[in-house]
């Protein structure tokens, strides 16, 4: 495991051929086998900005993001 710092206050955790996206501490992304799964914004505009640098911000990427309570459940598949 390896943590990288991407920008200010966000950062992900290599987990070998998955990664945990994090803002401040909290995950808000996880990378599994190549699929991308980000939550939805529920926190601060800087964490929105976070979200935008992990999936781009277009249109299709921000309504592809899912709940958060979603997004928890992937993760805890992770064991994380």
């Amino acid at each position: 495991m390896k943590l990288k710092r991407i920008a200010t206050n966000l950062s992900s955790l290599d987990l070998g051929t998955n990664k945990i996206y994090y803002s401040y501490e909290t995950p808000v992304a996880i990378l599994v086998d190549g699929h991308l799964t980000v939550s939805e914004n529920i926190w601060s505009t800087t964490t929105g900005a976070h979200l935008t640098k992990i999936d781009s911000g277009s249109k299709a990427a921000r309504a592809a993001r899912v709940p958060f309570a979603d997004f928890t459940a992937e993760l805890a598949k992770l064991g994380a």
